[in-house]
């Protein structure tokens, strides 16, 4: 699994598009904390 953080001045769409840029295939799960967003994916 790969993991990427996204300050709370990102928008989804944007977290979005970068996951599918580094070859995002499917979210596997959602992280918040403290306003940051962590996304894992494979």
């Amino acid at each position: 699994m790969n993991q990427k953080e996204f300050i709370k001045e990102t928008t989804l769409n944007q977290a979005l598009k970068e996951l599918e840029e580094s070859g995002m295939s499917e979210i596997t799960r959602i992280m918040s904390r403290d306003g940051i967003f962590t996304f894992e994916y494979k």
